[in-house]
């Protein structure tokens, strides 16, 4: 069975937000949900676990 780690953060809507995800993408992350919060998103992502 496959475990997956989950990391998540505070971003905005913009450029800033799509290039961490892009380094985050090269580390295996992916996201799964993008959540609004008051003037801010909230992604979540999740990556297998390495064993």
């Amino acid at each position: 069975m496959k475990k997956f780690e989950y990391y998540s953060f505070f971003g905005t809507h913009g450029d800033t937000t799509n290039e961490y995800l892009d380094e985050l993408g090269k580390d295996g992350w992916e996201a799964f949900a993008v959540v609004p919060h008051e003037d801010k998103i909230v992604v979540y992502l999740k990556r297998e676990k390495q064993q």
